[in-house]
């Protein structure tokens, strides 16, 4: 048995190292023992975290990193907290989670505003049709390419619909981010129907963005009425929606909540941005929907089967498609600050479990409830 394991300390397992010093001052406190995957660019080995989490009292995952049955008969009884560097948890089982008594801490709100840029720029770049602007200049084709009144011209967002199938606190962000860029109307689904009401506090985001002074600037600036309010049902909000943002969480009810179905009623012009998870779209689905003229484009920072993308993919490969698809590497909270933030919360989340509070006075921490 090592030291660590014979420790008194809480025993804390991290499976990557943070831009943050927290855990680290506690340890240096006496507070924790602290068990840490060294390398900062590949994902912990599996075999190196089911060593290291037996008689652990916390860990700290990655979403590379899948907590299931297994990992969690390792830590054993003493495991009181897993916490995850992520909003999403789906590569945590919560179902043995919950039946062990063990608590959940994720990272919501702090990445809110680098993920809304992102969905902005996904937007932008799949509308302007910037994969295939892009694409001839760094294939040295622009010489060839000689300007025409419709080269690479594609829709503005002015008088436009925007639908959100997911509207939380991301989504929200978008909206006030796409004001000043003329769309008309915004639509939008959450879990359960939810009248748009600015007192409630569902639409906290957009209150506390200002929409209430906003709105009415705009519309002077437009000239032209904006509305927001909910779709009656996601065959509604295809049918209507010029772009289509998905940012709701990932469920078993919600995964290929964008299928087959939901392409055919989409217009042919219009454009489909997934800055939630993967499997909310089905790949396969939309393949043939942009390949038949469904729909125009896609801008994607997630995908099925991520990261094992290859160039053989046939959003990457298919030569009468690729250009209407913009794929990211799932960086939606890819900025400093964002993942500064994240590694904070996440770490508090572990201290607060523990009974170290005091050590990130002026943090608080978001659980789960199982």
């Amino acid at each position: 048995m090592t030291d660590t394991a014979s420790s008194s300390r809480p025993k804390v397992v991290l499976t990557r190292p943070l831009p943050t010093c927290i855990l680290d001052e506690a340890k240096a406190a006496g507070a924790i023992d602290l068990k840490i995957w060294k390398d900062a660019e590949r994902p912990a080995d599996r075999d190196w975290l089911l060593r290291s989490v037996e008689g652990a009292d916390a860990v700290l995952v990655m979403m590379s990193d899948k907590v299931d049955a297994e990992l969690l008969d390792r830590a054993g009884p003493s495991l009181k907290i897993v916490s995850c560097m992520s909003v999403g948890y789906d590569h945590v089982d919560t179902a043995e989670l919950k039946r062990r008594g063990i608590r959940l801490g994720h990272t919501p709100d702090v990445l809110n505003a680098a993920v809304a840029d992102l969905v902005l720029l996904l937007i932008l770049s799949t509308t302007r049709l910037l994969p295939n602007a892009k694409r001839t200049v760094d294939e040295g084709r622009w010489p060839q390419t000689p300007w025409a009144p419709l080269s690479f011209a594609g829709p503005s967002l002015q008088g436009k619909t925007i639908g959100f199938v997911g509207f939380g606190a991301i989504a929200q962000s978008t909206l006030l981010r796409l004001l000043p860029l003329g769309p008309t109307r915004y639509i939008y689904l959450n879990s359960s129907p939810q009248p748009f009401d600015l007192d409630n506090p569902k639409f906290a985001a957009l209150k506390a963005g200002g929409l209430e002074r906003l709105l009415p600037a705009y519309e002077a600036v437009q000239g032209s009425r904006i509305s927001i309010e909910n779709a009656r049902d996601l065959e509604d909000l295809s049918r209507q929606s010029d772009v289509i943002v998905v940012l709701a969480s990932l469920n078993a009810k919600t995964k290929h909540l964008i299928d087959g179905r939901c392409f055919d009623h989409m217009k042919p012009t219009a454009h489909l941005v997934n800055a939630a998870r993967g499997p909310l779209v089905d790949t396969s689905a939309l393949v043939s929907a942009l390949q038949q003229g469904k729909m125009a484009g896609a801008g994607l920072d997630v995908l099925e089967g991520e990261p094992v993308i290859g160039a053989s993919h046939p959003l990457l490969s298919d030569e009468s498609i690729r250009d209407k698809v913009c794929l990211l590497p799932h960086m939606g909270s890819a900025t400093l600050e964002a993942r500064r933030g994240m590694s904070e919360l996440a770490a508090a989340n572990v201290l607060h479990q523990l009974g170290f509070a005091h050590l990130v006075e002026g943090r608080g921490s978001r659980l789960v409830q199982l």
